[in-house]
């Protein structure tokens, strides 16, 4: 069955009506995750079970669902528009995953990993490295659940170097990202290198600066919403093209490797 982004949209806005998220009233947004997750795709085989990792409202869960994966969605809090998505959703308490080893065929994180983390609001190269053991030691856990040779997907995770969080040191807009911490991508993939998987294909992508609905909803309704399938298809040139260069958030897809054993004694909750 082949689901076009226009369809899926739909759907997801009728689902997510009463969701407070930006991609639901922001199509070229919501466009390009419909583009990430048709990757992702080709990496699962048919009904894998795919850990949707910091779920929040269930945005992609619901994706996933869509293109025939069991999905579980884990979160610190419940959210009403669950309730309208067909996929398992778990509340916990940031410290474990509450599931056994080997469970999840993948585990997807979009913008998640860069709140992991006590200090991802400190400057300082202590803060920083405090935030790389808790970063560490959940991607450690998330090794665990991984059964052999499974995926982990990282997306969103921003960049300090991209023009749009350059723009916003410059002239002081409002912080894009607030409460994350931003890392090149070499600093992103030394970290999962860590963690004992294997990097099979990593980068930058966004761009575009979709979230600029978040400063301009005039522009978003009235210009980018309507035009959002060729902005979508510029958008994807453009990451082809100039999103190592120009990318606003890093991207990266592994693969585990053999099992290893969590040492790290680390005490404090990841979120």
């Amino acid at each position: 069955m082949t689901l076009s982004s226009p369809d899926l949209i739909q759907a997801l806005s009728q689902h997510l009506a009463s969701a407070d998220w930006e991609a639901i009233i922001n199509k070229l947004m919501l466009a390009r995750y419909i583009r990430t997750i048709r990757h992702i795709a080709t990496f699962l085989p048919p009904h894998a079970r795919v850990l949707d990792f910091g779920c929040g409202q269930g945005q992609n869960t619901f994706l996933l669902h869509q293109f025939g994966f069991h999905v579980t969605g884990l979160e610190l809090i419940s959210h009403p528009t669950w309730s309208s998505i067909p996929a398992d959703f778990v509340v916990y308490s940031g410290y474990s995953p509450p599931f056994t080893s080997h469970t999840f065929d993948a585990v997807i994180m979009f913008g998640v990993l860069e709140h992991v983390g006590p200090d991802t609001k400190s400057p300082g190269a202590k803060a920083f490295a405090r935030n790389q053991s808790a970063r560490l030691l959940c991607l450690e856990h998330l090794h665990q659940l991984l059964r052999p040779e499974g995926h982990l997907f990282i997306y969103n995770f921003p960049h300090p170097h991209s023009p749009i969080e350059i723009a916003n040191q410059l002239f002081n807009f409002s912080t894009i990202h607030q409460g994350s911490e931003k890392q090149t991508l070499h600093q992103l993939t030394s970290l999962v290198n860590s963690a004992n998987f294997d990097i099979i294909e990593s980068g930058r992508t966004g761009t575009l600066p979709a979230s600029i609905g978040f400063m301009f909803p005039t522009l978003r309704d009235r210009f980018v919403n309507r035009h959002y399938l060729t902005l979508d298809k510029l958008d994807n040139f453009l990451d082809n093209h100039l999103g190592d260069y120009l990318g606003q958030s890093n991207y990266l897809i592994a693969q585990k490797l053999s099992p290893q054993l969590i040492t790290n004694n680390l005490t404090l909750p990841w979120l």
